[in-house]
């Protein structure tokens, strides 16, 4: 923080009390919702995936999707938002390529020597297609809708696309760089994309492996999966795949 010698005390004043939005009471219902949405993917890597004798190379993928996952949480609670959206794309990509790779040791082999990349238009036809996902609801069912209208609203951020999540012009800073940004309106938009991507991401794990979850298997997981999902959704899940989430 060298420069900020190079600030009037007003702007330090103003730098230095970005980061109590990171300790904003008046949010706490807000970032509960965060955590729980967040700790479901927690509960799969604690509860599945260490377990599961996936190989190592194909669990690293997820566990950092969970590592983006909580990267995005604490950008945002200090109101870094276009960092918070990037970490978030990261989590649906390595999400995406942990379902894929564990089925496709070869393109794994390929891709360790940067000869293979799926592209989110090929992972997105790859699981429409799969044959434990084709002739369910996309929507209520596997998640993949959520995944496909997340990453596209995730990718205007990265790419700066879009306006609402612009860092520069709404913070009381008079010059650059402009790192904090608090503001409700943006907690409240970052909260919902979070909840649909990861309800989403949910979906698609209970689909990918619902042998696993049905009856009494996997209680604590299940658990976990419930304070992401919604009613709605967890009622569908059930009655395509025999598995109670609670």
């Amino acid at each position: 923080m060298s420069y900020l010698r190079d600030l009037s005390r007003s702007q330090k004043n103003s730098f230095l009390n970005a980061f109590e939005f990171f300790s904003d009471r008046a949010h706490q219902k807000t970032y509960e919702d965060l955590i729980a949405s967040i700790s479901s993917l927690q509960s799969w890597l604690e509860y599945y995936v260490t377990t599961a004798n996936f190989e190592s190379k194909v669990s690293d993928f997820f566990s950092e999707a969970v590592n983006d996952a909580i990267l995005a949480y604490s950008f945002a609670r200090v109101g870094t938002w276009r960092p918070a959206l990037q970490s978030l794309r990261s989590t649906l990509e390595n999400s995406l390529y942990f379902l894929y790779y564990k089925d496709h040791p070869i393109e794994l082999l390929l891709w360790e020597k940067q000869k293979h990349r799926l592209g989110f238009t090929d992972l997105n036809l790859y699981f429409k297609g799969h044959p434990l996902l084709c002739g369910h609801n996309h929507q209520i069912e596997t998640g993949i809708d959520a995944i496909e209208k997340s990453y596209a609203e995730l990718s205007k951020a990265v790419h700066g696309s879009v306006a609402y999540f612009r860092m520069v012009g709404k913070s009381s800073f008079e010059y650059l760089p402009s790192i904090h940004v608090k503001d409700a309106v943006e907690l409240s938009r970052f909260r919902s994309i979070v909840r649909r991507l990861i309800e989403g991401i949910n979906q698609l794990l209970v689909a990918m492996f619902r042998e696993s979850l049905q009856g009494a298997a996997l209680p604590s997981l299940r658990q976990g999966i419930a304070g992401a999902v919604s009613a709605a959704k967890r009622a569908a899940i059930k009655k395509s795949f025999n598995i109670m989430l609670h």
